[in-house]
């Protein structure tokens, strides 16, 4: 880089970058796109450089920024500012209509998804939102009225328990009093007053809320209820997720303008034989990530399952609202779909979430199908998620897990316990935890897990990628037999539970 542009960068104050643009390989897949490269140029990087050469061996000390630059007339519909509004509060009335767009094409376009939903099942209790006139909603047991949904979930964060943070829960002493009088929306936390206002916008009469549909206290019957969460999830008609809110106060809803949240925009003048005359869109190429999976909700262990087993899900994000079910990840700026350059993590939940729908209403048709290692993979790739997680108590770690662990096992048909497998059991006992510094063995896990189980781990855990492969060994225990888990063990009985709770009893 000649001096003088050199000197010329040291004495701005602007933020300065480099950027680099490539066009991706087309497939028959894939539309025309490119990709925008940004490094951020800090003062010591531009001291230190003093050719080209030198400056692309810098830049690998700073992250890269990448944009994926779309053709405008592949990306279907794109809203404009008016259209999107300045709120994702379903009472704005495009808002509500994009909503009630993406359940409508799932139920008439997506065969899997309407599949999904022709279930009978419904939990123990639900919040009935049609009860007189609409300022109160009333919890009933399903069993006693005959109930037969369809219902919609909750997926929020509980948050610390403070003087600030309080929010309605059934106890034993008040369940009669909710049958019968109901509880008023107003004395209900801002998380579950926006949840039950977008049910009612969509048109869903039943809500599952977790901590006033499973009694709470001394009298908690989640020991019952906690085994059915895979149920509950797997069978409601969409989940919400209060997506960035980290207690009960944050609400699912924001403000926003517009112009900040719509795909940035650039047409070409036509001297450019790379852009040419088109108008092109500018999106980041980690949306999905950034605006969804770093988000609040999705560091909590619970709602991996939540996320997972939903066979839809509305989650609302800081600035739109995202769409997701078994054939469509979408945005309010991306409706008719991500491209296919930004749905490489969306896409691979989709397919994981199908086939774990699918296994729950044919108990006959294998989740793994003809060659399983590729649940193998998900297996590891679950157990890696899942521990990335928080749980507020880490004794609910082996029931957290539990719901995907009981569709796997089903598709294998193999004995499980404790997190880990019978067959090829020698190389699940190789995990390993991802950062020694950021782990440890909680105390609460002691005498609840075995000591030679990831499940014993407060942290991150890595498993061999592919779990059932070929050896070219043999191993055995200190007695020369095969190695192999006891089920029965009278200080554990988690353990014989989860051998023995059979899946098809539960469909």
């Amino acid at each position: 880089m000649p001096k003088a542009d050199r000197d010329r960068l040291r004495d701005s104050d602007s933020p300065v970058f480099h950027w680099t643009i490539r066009t991706t390989a087309k497939s028959r897949e894939s539309k025309n796109s490119m990709v925008v490269t940004f490094h951020r140029m800090t003062k010591p990087l531009i001291d230190s450089m003093n050719s080209e050469s030198q400056l692309r061996s810098r830049l690998n000390q700073t992250p890269p920024q990448r944009f994926h630059l779309l053709r405008d007339d592949d990306l279907g519909h794109i809203p404009t500012k008016d259209s999107v509004g300045h709120t994702t509060d379903p009472s704005n009335k495009a808002m509500e209509q994009q909503l009630n767009n993406w359940i409508q094409d799932c139920n008439q376009n997506h065969p899997k998804c309407i599949k999904a939903e022709k279930t009978t099942w419904v939990p123990t209790r639900l919040l009935d939102l049609q009860f007189g006139d609409l300022s109160s909603v009333r919890l009933i047991k399903t069993a006693e009225e005959g109930t037969k949904g369809p219902y919609v979930t909750l997926s929020h964060c509980w948050g610390p328990p403070t003087p600030n943070n309080k929010f309605l829960c059934t106890y034993g002493e008040t369940e009669e009093e909710y049958k019968t009088k109901g509880i008023k929306v107003s004395a209900l936390s801002k998380n579950f007053q926006q949840a039950i206002s977008v049910a009612r916008h969509v048109k869903i009469r039943y809500i599952w809320i977790d901590s006033l549909c499973i009694i709470q206290g001394a009298a908690s019957d989640f020991a019952t209820e906690g085994q059915l969460m895979h149920k509950v999830y797997r069978n409601s008609y969409c989940n919400f997720a209060a997506a960035v809110s980290v207690d009960s106060r944050g609400g699912l809803f924001r403000t926003r303008d517009p112009g900040d949240v719509l795909p940035g925009r650039y047409k070409g003048d036509g001297s450019s034989a790379i852009f040419g005359a088109t108008q092109w869109r500018i999106v980041p190429e980690n949306l999905w990530e950034t605006q969804l999976l770093d988000t609040s909700i999705y560091t909590r262990g619970w709602v991996f399952q939540e996320r997972m087993l939903s066979p839809r899900i509305l989650h609302f994000a800081a600035n739109q609202v995202f769409w997701d079910c078994g054939r469509l990840s979408a945005c309010e700026t991306l409706p008719s779909g991500l491209p296919l350059p930004l749905d490489d993590a969306a896409s691979t939940d989709r397919h994981w979430r199908g086939r774990l729908q699918e296994s729950s209403s044919l108990v006959h048709a294998p989740l793994s199908g003809v060659n399983d290692d590729s649940l193998g993979g998900f297996w590891s790739a679950s157990v890696l998620r899942y521990t990335q997680c928080n749980l507020t108590s880490q004794s609910d770690k082996s029931v957290a897990v539990w719901s995907i662990a009981k569709l796997v096992r089903d598709a294998w048909g193999d004995d499980y316990a404790a997190g880990v497998w019978a067959l090829a059991l020698e190389e699940q006992l190789s995990w390993k935890v991802v950062d020694v510094r950021k782990s440890k063995r909680s105390i609460d896990l002691q005498w609840r897990q075995p000591s030679w189980s990831w499940t014993s781990i407060q942290g991150a855990v890595s498993l061999p990628e592919r779990i059932r492969t070929e050896r070219c060994y043999t191993i055995k225990g200190h007695n020369g037999e095969p190695i192999s888990f006891k089920t029965k063990d009278p200080i554990r009985p988690v353990l014989e539970r989860e051998h023995s709770d059979s899946i098809k009893e539960d469909l």
